[in-house]
């Protein structure tokens, strides 16, 4: 099987795994014969990774780009945070001193996320004489759809379920060594890509030592200027539908109302209103920021999080988009020794931060 190339650009790669059909080598050389019993279907794959990056989800928010190599830095530590100015005589000013960017080098390899059928041939023939539902083409959609929804949870999962062999989390990355030190989050929680979060490495979070408070603006409102001033400029806000509620419900309170736009979600994530664009779908926007609710965002306490992400510096890492891979019949039997027909969802990559206190959160809502 020759290696899979290096893609420079994720165009590239989808022209790589939707192109034409591909028949997948196997390691034995029985194997090498059965042909085409055993396939991709690129038509499958391909509909659900535009369903990840086209719908109105925590995936699509994200942008993406292809994986490259495994290990990148963040800046942990400004060379310079004041001063500058040089004392000048008549025989010249003295050149300061030198200072350096601080690094942290962190890595992570790329996940693979997939979901299965099995569907004998029984089965799938009385689907389709009786009174019932085509088996296969239903499979097809409805493992797919599950897909989906499985990456999109893992991808907003609370900081306190470990990811695991599954996708990093959104709540990991948006989170504070203060959360833990409140309740939250037990220790360890937080710790992501080999890093200890105890030395650092915090978004901006208001919390309330994991006890209940009433949303409030002003809250928001404290959580966005700091994000603005460490430097962050987030291009999409990212809450639960209770919460966007309450939310409006304050704004209204205040003869205030949320402003909408249409935002275009594609490859490159959601970053903004796109005026004058008839494609997409409508939002609210508070302060021109895009608001993407889903109900998959996970409650902190009672109403869910609400999350001020800046794009530019968390991305997803694709090392392959998501494939589709069916057994045929006849040679696929053979191989298989089974009267059944196997499908395969699968996507492989990994959710990257390149900055953490750009972002922001909300928490300990209700």
């Amino acid at each position: 099987m020759a290696p899979i190339p290096i893609f420079k650009t994720l165009s590239e790669m989808m022209d790589f795994y939707y192109g034409p059909t591909k028949l997948i080598r196997k390691a034995t050389e029985v194997s090498e014969t059965a042909g085409s019993g055993t396939h991709w279907e690129p038509l499958y794959g391909k509909k659900v990774w535009s369903f990840l990056n086209l719908e109105a989800n925590v995936f699509a928010i994200i942008p993406k780009e292809p994986w490259v190599k495994s290990g990148w830095r963040i800046l942990t530590t400004a060379a310079h945070s004041s001063g500058g100015g040089i004392a000048e005589s008549t025989t010249g000013g003295s050149v300061p001193a030198a200072a350096a960017l601080t690094f942290a080098q962190v890595k992570a390899k790329p996940k693979t996320v997939a979901h299965t059928f099995d569907l004998g041939e029984l089965a799938e023939f009385l689907g389709g004489v009786d009174d019932a539902v085509e088996l296969l083409p239903t499979y097809r959609e409805e493992i797919g759809k599950e897909h989906a929804s499985c990456i999109n949870k893992m991808l907003i999962g609370d900081a306190d379920t470990a990811a695991g062999y599954n996708f990093e989390s959104v709540d990991r990355i948006i989170s504070s060594k203060a959360e833990e030190t409140g309740g939250r989050y037990t220790a360890g929680d937080l710790d992501i890509y080999g890093i200890d979060k105890d030395t650092g490495y915090d978004a901006y979070v208001s919390h309330n030592s994991n006890t209940d408070r009433d949303l409030s603006l002003s809250i928001i409102d404290t959580v966005l200027q700091n994000v603005w001033d460490s430097g962050g400029l987030p291009k999409v806000i990212l809450t639960k539908t209770n919460s966007m509620m309450r939310w409006q419900q304050l704004l209204e309170a205040e003869r205030r109302f949320m402003d909408t736009a249409r935002v275009v979600p594609t490859f490159g994530g959601v970053r903004g209103p796109a005026p004058g664009v008839e494609a997409g779908f409508l939002v609210a926007t508070y302060f021109g920021i895009p608001i993407i609710p889903s109900i998959d965002v996970p409650n902190c306490s009672t109403i869910g999080g609400i999350y001020f992400i800046d794009t530019d510096f968390l991305k997803f890492a694709v090392a392959k988009p998501t494939t589709y891979a069916e057994t045929g019949k006849g040679e696929g039997f053979l191989y298989r020794g089974l009267f059944a027909t196997e499908g395969l969802y699968e996507t492989m990559g990994e959710l990257r931060a390149y900055r953490f206190n750009c972002h922001g959160k909300v928490a300990d809502l209700k």
